[in-house]
């Protein structure tokens, strides 16, 4: 879900670390952030997705290639195809309509 959505105090994450990085927060309260969030989330899905969650979660050196792409990836988000607003760091989560919106335009119709 979009970080803007959840409870993130619940899940003891600070609202600029959500904005920053993608996290996994598990029912244990275990958290992973970054490339390994990615890895943890691709891993639970199963089948083909499975595995290549695994090679996200390996250890370094390998980690830090991930972690590295992540990085690149994570910052030019708002530049890929196809990328949806909540993705945005500019965006906040419209509760009441259930969807992104720019601060600015809380309350009013205009999306």
């Amino acid at each position: 879900m979009p970080w803007q959505k959840a409870d993130l105090e619940r899940l003891g994450v600070e609202p600029a670390d959500a904005a920053r990085a993608a996290w996994w927060v598990e029912p244990s309260g275990r958290r992973l952030r970054g490339h390994r969030a990615i890895g943890a989330a691709l891993a639970a899905c199963g089948g083909v997705w499975r595995l290549v969650g695994r090679v996200l979660l390996l250890p370094p050196p390998v980690a830090w290639v991930h972690a590295g792409a992540y990085a690149v990836i994570a910052r030019l988000r708002g530049l890929l195809p196809g990328i949806r607003p909540a993705c945005r760091q500019r965006y906040a989560w419209d509760a009441a309509r259930d969807r992104p919106c720019r601060p600015a335009e809380r309350g009013t119709d205009a999306m």
